[in-house]
């Protein structure tokens, strides 16, 4: 048989040459012999030391708390009750729990390592746990290494303490409903409590309220302040572990309106420009953001200047102006102050009113100019730009004037800086006849027209309301009229060309005017028109004589034109042989010149001839 000892205890017997120990103790030094038996004997080999594997550690027991205040936990554990191998490293594990202002939990999961012991020898091992968060629970556990693997400790809790809050941040300051003498002071809580909140001061200019408020108070109105004044306010935060304050932060109230603003100096120095100035009021309650310079119901922004040059004003008007002064908190206005502008040149005349009188005298009355702009000296009265009047009346009588004529009349204005004149106004005296009618102005126009074309009366002495233009031959009694009123071109061009006359014939034409109290007629005027072709021309006679032998010769005789239309220049006489056809080109100037018969020696016997008479005129 084999038997095999382990630490002198038998674990096997049988003739097998393997055997496999079970229930062995990990990391355990087991020593071995091997004993071989026969019938003679027994004898055994020398023995032999064997060591188990390692396994993962079992038992670590949980680390103790051994010290804890606001940032620090100290504690300790103790190495696995079976290390199953050589320990390598023990870890030290934490997660916190962080709680709300109020107390309650808001649990966050969070492993982490902190420390790691290398130094395995001691039985006994101890960790500080430094810069924790205040009023936090933590919770510990180790985690134990060897070569095979690890194990974890259950959880040990620790909760630190509290401490002064910290992160509070700066107080929120606004102003109340546009009030300069109220302050909303608001804050928040602080980032990190660092416990549970019992109460907030204020601080105010450094000086603490001798009153406090509950956690769940977050502002406070501040009353009773003075306006434009700088305060400053900073929050106390307290927990049952200290308090902390936050960095002030600085508010101004609002402004008020300034008070004793003083008038402005005013001076004009010209017609339309006033130079206003002014100092800053005595009390100003704020920095002064504008001015105002108030003109009645105008106002003038210089903005933050202290002098303005106002403009556009009327020349010689008094004016009372107004400084206004303002800040953020309102508007001040001192007294009024008044100025007068220096005069100017007037302005806005009216024409003057117009009254016919009669015929030859004409009223005019005026007023004073819209804009007198000064003091005026005196009127200057013009008609058609002669001086007629020159004073300080407003009414004028104008006589020996011409009737029917139309006069324009201005009125000048005057005072110590200048002069206005006004448009013109127009007007007629009252018409009578017209006189000094002169002949009209006669010119050829054609053989059968002639141009008539005539000048005014000298005297008008009124409206024309039409021309009557007469014609007729001399020694005839009938005669042709045209009138022409105010409508016909003729009337305006003061022209007409009288048509449907005769050729080279004289005529005699008058011209009359007329208004509404008469007539005037001119004298007759003379003319003739020109010349046309002649007309109506009779046919020549023909006398043939035969002489000795076969020559034959004609004598012609003819009259002149029954409608001459002009001068007769000379006589044209022509020939032809009479043909059968209609056209025979074979026609002949036989004779040229003034008299009124020809004989015509160069003829051929017995053939037919034909004459015909040409005039040549004007």
């Amino acid at each position: 048989t084999y038997n095999v000892f382990s630490d002198d205890h038998l674990e096997y017997s049988g003739l097998s040459r393997q055997f496999l120990f079970r229930r062995l103790e990990p990391y355990t030094l087991y020593t071995l012999m091997l004993e071989a038996c026969n019938a003679a004997g027994c004898t055994h080999s020398p023995p032999q030391p064997v060591w188990t594997d390692e396994a993962p550690p079992v038992s670590q027991m949980a680390p103790v708390i051994q010290a804890v205040n606001a940032t620090n936990v100290e504690l300790s554990w103790l190495q696995p009750i079976n290390p199953n191998g050589k320990i390598i490293r023990y870890e030290v594990i934490h997660r916190h729990t962080e709680e709300t202002v109020t107390g309650h939990r808001a649990t966050t999961e969070d492993e982490k390592i902190v420390f790691t012991e290398y130094n395995t020898e001691s039985n006994t091992f101890t960790y500080n746990d430094k810069s924790l968060q205040p009023w936090t629970r933590y919770e510990y556990k180790i985690r134990t290494w060897n070569a095979a693997g690890y194990t974890d400790s259950s959880w040990t809790a620790a909760k630190t303490s509290q401490t002064a809050p910290k992160s509070l941040a700066v107080p929120n300051l606004s102003v109340v409903s546009a009030n300069p003498h109220k302050i909303l002071i608001s804050w928040t809580p602080p980032a990190q409590p660092n416990g549970i909140l019992q109460s907030y001061r204020l601080l105010k200019n450094d000086v603490l309220y001798p009153f406090s408020f509950d956690a769940a108070t977050l502002s406070y109105v501040d009353e009773d302040l003075l306006p434009y004044t700088v305060y400053s306010y900073a929050v106390v935060a307290c927990t049952m572990g200290g308090c902390s304050t936050s960095e002030p932060a600085a508010i101004r109230t609002l402004e008020a309106a300034p008070a004793l603003v003083d008038p402005p100096s005013l001076q004009a120095v010209s017609a339309t420009q006033v130079s206003a100035s002014w100092a800053p009021p005595q009390i100003q309650n704020g920095d002064i953001t504008k001015y105002i310079l108030k003109l009645g119901n105008e106002e003038y922004y210089p903005g933050k200047s202290l002098q303005m040059l106002v403009s556009n004003l009327q020349p010689f008007t008094q004016y009372d102006f107004a400084l206004v002064a303002c800040t953020a908190g309102g508007c001040t206005s001192s007294t009024s102050r008044s100025v007068m502008t220096m005069e100017a040149p007037p302005l806005n005349m009216e024409a003057p009113r117009l009254l016919v009188m009669g015929s030859e005298s004409i009223e005019i009355t005026w007023k004073l100019p819209n804009k007198p702009n000064g003091k005026i000296t005196s009127y200057d009265l013009r008609r058609d730009g002669m001086l007629v009047y020159s004073g300080l009346e407003t009414r004028y009588l104008d006589f020996t004037l011409m009737p029917g004529m139309e006069y324009s009349y201005t009125v000048t204005a005057n005072n110590s800086q200048g002069s206005i004149t006004s448009p013109s106004a127009r007007i007629k005296t009252n018409p009578s006849a017209p006189s000094g009618m002169l002949p009209p102005r006669l010119q050829a126009w054609s053989s059968s027209e002639i141009l008539v074309a005539w000048d005014p009366p000298i005297k008008v002495n009124g409206d024309i309301r039409n021309y009557t233009v007469s014609i007729h031959k001399p020694g005839e009694t009938e005669k042709k009229t045209f009138d022409f009123d105010a409508s016909h071109v003729s009337f305006l061009r003061r022209s007409y060309i009288v048509g449907q006359l005769q050729p080279y014939t004289r005529y005699e034409v008058q011209l009359r005017a007329c208004t509404e109290l008469g007539c005037a007629s001119s004298e007759w005027a003379s003319g003739q028109t020109l010349e046309a072709p002649p007309a109506a021309q009779p046919a020549p006679l023909i006398d043939v004589q035969t002489a000795a032998g076969f020559q034959s010769t004609a004598s012609i005789l003819w009259a002149g034109p029954k409608q001459p239309n002009g001068r007769i220049l000379y006589y044209e006489l022509y020939r032809r042989r009479a043909a059968q056809a209609h056209v025979n080109l074979d026609l002949s100037l036989v004779y040229n010149g003034s008299s009124t018969s020809f004989k015509d020696d160069k003829l051929l016997p017995y053939t037919e001839y034909e004459y015909q008479v040409g005039i040549k005129a004007i």
